[in-house]
């Protein structure tokens, strides 16, 4: 017979505060790029009901979709830094001609 070890209340809130965390980061994610959810999930390698289980905290990302998260946050910074140094004009252009290429390298 398995033995069961219950989990303790220490394991309970660190996942709860490790999901709200990632929460947090996805919505971050969403903001920088104007993208759905859906859309995040493909670019996480993650199912889409993997973010509707994150945001009613219910279930954490794993460890290498956080990871992606970070990764993309980095870049978002990055062009977001460039973007504000450009003229409006040309920073509308550019972020909507670099949207459109994120979303056909994620595609495939």
């Amino acid at each position: 017979m398995d033995t069961v070890f219950p989990i303790s209340t220490d394991d309970d809130a660190r996942q709860q505060a490790t999901m709200v965390r990632q929460a947090a980061l996805v919505e971050e994610l969403k903001a920088k790029f104007d993208v759905p959810d859906a859309e995040i999930a493909v670019w996480l390698g993650a199912h889409k009901t993997s973010i509707s289980n994150l945001r009613r905290l219910e279930r954490p990302l794993t460890m290498r979709q956080e990871l992606r998260l970070y990764d993309f946050l980095g870049y978002a910074w990055a062009r977001t830094t460039i973007l504000k140094m450009c003229p409006e004009d040309l920073a509308h252009i550019l972020t909507v001609k670099d949207n459109l290429r994120s979303r056909k390298r994620r595609r495939g």
